[in-house]
């Protein structure tokens, strides 16, 4: 027979045995939280395993690039003064002209004409700071039709001589300026934004132009003083003088771009670009393009 003091005993033991086992099971778990933790090393403690969300803040612009654009251009032709060598021509050694300057009379005025471009670009950029970019690149720039710009006036005029007679004179002219291609070679100055690069760029350019003029000239001169002089003309009247040639301009390019990487080693690029052609045969032209493309970089 067990007394109840004996059960009580019993139970303060297994009471006291389970509160052991648990205190050695969490002091073993204690012991091996740290253990893993000093394996670990302090890496742990600094946060270093814990992911990184940094991100580059610019690309590399550095290398060849190459790529091709399409484009819209617009041909700007003031034609003024492009006829006055033919007239000079026609009235050489003539008193109204060596009095009047017949041939410095404005002829002519500006025209316009618009048209799709097309063309491929081929550079080099290097970083000389990692958002300073530099480099230098050329273009060949084409049209898919040709833009032609033309200008024909009639003008009408009188001058009297030292020698007493009044000159009646009618020029027309006509003129027309066909820009064919151009190429241009330019040098670029960027500052990157991540995977932008806005740049300016200022060259030179040369281009393969038609150039087409006609100027005719009617001239009179009536006698003015007592002496009844017979009236003069030209011979003959009017005369006509053409000049039809190929040739090439040359000038100024400077513009405004973006460019951004849209992957590694591509990217996007945006532009306008303005070209000022020295004259041709008095022709002053000038040609804006706006134009977009795409291009690799190596």
């Amino acid at each position: 027979m067990i007394c109840k003091s004996d059960r009580a005993g019993r139970r303060h033991l297994r009471s006291q045995t389970l509160a052991v086992a648990l205190s050695a099971v969490a002091a073993s778990t204690t012991i091996t939280g740290i253990a893993a933790a000093a394996d670990l090393g302090d890496d742990l403690l600094r946060g270093s395993l814990l992911p990184s969300f940094e991100t580059q803040s610019y690309t590399d612009w550095s290398g060849v690039n190459v790529g091709v654009y399409y484009g819209w251009s617009n041909q700007s032709s003031d034609f003024g003064s492009g006829s006055r060598d033919l007239i000079a021509y026609i009235l050489r050694d003539t008193a109204v002209e060596n009095e009047g300057h017949v041939s410095q009379w404005t002829t002519g005025g500006r025209s316009t004409a618009n048209a799709s471009s097309y063309g491929a670009f081929l550079g080099y950029s290097y970083a000389i700071e990692p958002r300073l970019i530099v480099g230098m690149d050329l273009t060949y720039t084409r049209f898919a039709s040709s833009p032609s710009s033309a200008f024909s006036e009639q003008t009408n005029g009188s001058y009297q001589t030292n020698d007493g007679y009044l000159y009646d004179m009618r020029l027309s002219t006509e003129s027309r300026l066909k820009l064919k291609d151009y190429a241009t070679l330019r040098g670029r100055l960027g500052y990157a934004f991540g995977q932008f690069l806005p740049y300016a760029v200022l060259g030179v350019a040369a281009g393969r132009v038609d150039v087409q003029r006609m100027a005719s000239v009617y001239g009179t001169a009536t006698d003015i003083t007592p002496a009844g002089r017979p009236d003069l003309a030209l011979d003959p009247n009017p005369t006509v003088r053409t000049d039809n040639r190929s040739t090439f301009a040359y000038g100024l390019v400077a513009g405004l771009g973006i460019d951004a990487m849209i992957m590694p080693n591509l990217f996007l690029r945006a532009e306008y670009e303005f070209v000022q052609f020295a004259p041709i045969d008095g022709i002053k032209a000038n040609l804006q393009t706006g134009r977009v493309g795409l291009g690799m970089k190596f």
